[in-house]
């Protein structure tokens, strides 16, 4: 009868063995390499720039694994959809060694915040949004609206505001 405790306690002993072994660092899910996360690295809502125009530093994303390594030669895609003629290119962008890609935005006709969003290509939900800023443009012209040709006393008011528009 002494001879199944041990037995048991033998089985407990092995089973306690194969569990601990299972928690060592070896083992890695998902593989190395796989993309799990992206962010925005440099360029993004800091960077705004003259409607029409590129912006002066590229937008670069850094994909990463789940132990925030870089992930190398992954296709990241890059869109702009505000709906004034933005654009990213080139895209898609193969990340470099260092886990970046890099894409220049070129500001569409509408002033106000840009926004977009880069994507691993291979797999659409690793993605990260982004956002930068068009100003205005320079003003080129000045037209005559209105108030043109009215007389008054000095120190007075005219009866009409003078009226322009710059364009």
């Amino acid at each position: 009868m002494h001879a199944k405790p041990l037995t048991l306690f033998a089985a407990l002993a092995g089973l306690s063995l194969a569990i601990g072994a299972c928690g060592s660092d070896s083992l890695t899910l998902p593989s190395e390499g796989e993309a799990a996360q992206i962010t925005v690295w440099e360029g993004s809502s800091d960077q705004s720039g003259r409607v029409m125009t590129q912006l002066s530093e590229s937008l670069a994303v850094r994909v990463t694994d789940t132990r925030d390594r870089p992930v190398v030669g992954v296709a990241v895609g890059f869109a702009v959809d505000d709906g004034s003629g933005s654009s990213a290119a080139p895209t898609p962008v193969t990340t470099s060694d260092s886990g970046i890609a890099r894409t220049i935005i070129t500001l569409g006709s509408r002033v106000g915040p840009v926004t977009g969003r880069a994507w691993v290509v291979v797999n659409e939900a690793v993605e990260t949004a982004f956002t930068v800023t068009a100003l205005p443009a320079d003003a080129s012209g000045i037209v005559l609206v209105s108030g043109d040709s009215q007389g008054g006393a000095v120190g007075t008011v005219l009866p009409a505001p003078l009226v322009v528009r710059v364009t």
